[in-house]
């Protein structure tokens, strides 16, 4: 199996979508070695009714058992990880926002309501529980303004932004926080969470969707586009 850089991949009659295949012939205790890779992906090697073998190192020799005259081998990049969803949603009127004053040690301050979409729940159906169960509210026409991001231990922390003007019911708080109408005018002089404004601008203007932590020598680096 030599050169098994991508753009010998590509070159491959069996090269198709991102994968491999190939056949060869080995006997027992015999050694399939991989060239160095240069494209330096991390591949998956599966065999057909036998084990997976991880190869995060090109250029590693994998020890093939028990392989009589067939097998075929599939190199494929992995394209998942864990994702965890949320919503948040900015409730106004006229000239006020609601806002939630936050008594968690993990992120306190000035905050906008949310929560966790659960398992098998849409995404509107979850900012319309969670504003319920935070709020006391119940919202109509949530719109999507754009998504925050950040990432977390083998994937990512994905929330997304709605807001609305249109609601019913009887404000009360919850054990989140302390629900507020605060005028937005007023909003820079409050204690408020990280990167509050920043966050607020994603919902005011339609050129920017996304704001997204990077992580950067230790700090958190903000980028919204």
């Amino acid at each position: 199996m030599s050169g098994c850089c991508e753009n010998s991949f590509r070159s491959s009659p069996f090269f198709c979508g991102g994968i491999l295949a190939f056949r060869y012939f080995s006997g027992k205790g015999a050694f399939a070695r991989l060239q160095r890779c240069t494209c330096r992906k991390h591949f998956s090697l599966y065999r057909k009714h036998f084990s997976v073998f991880i190869l995060s190192n090109p250029g590693l020799y994998v020890t093939i058992s028990a392989i009589t005259l067939f097998q075929v081998v599939v190199f494929r990049v992995e394209r998942r990880e864990s994702v965890e969803l949320t919503v948040l949603c900015l409730i106004y009127r006229g000239s006020q926002v609601l806002l939630q004053k936050r008594v968690k040690s993990d992120w306190q301050g000035y905050a906008l309501p949310g929560g966790h979409v659960e398992a098998g729940e849409s995404i509107v159906d979850a900012v319309i529980r969670e504003m319920q169960e935070e709020t006391g509210l119940k919202i109509f026409h949530p719109r999507l303004c754009g998504l925050k991001q950040f990432p977390i231990d083998q994937g990512r922390y994905l929330v997304f932004l709605f807001k609305t003007q249109d609601f019913a019911g009887q404000l009360r708080s919850s054990a989140e926080g302390q629900m507020v109408w605060v005028e937005r005018s007023r909003i820079p002089e409050l204690d408020t969470v990280a990167d509050f404004q920043e966050l607020l601008s994603v919902f005011d203007r339609d050129d920017l969707t996304e704001f997204q932590y990077i992580p950067h020598h230790g700090a958190w680096d903000v980028q919204i586009r």
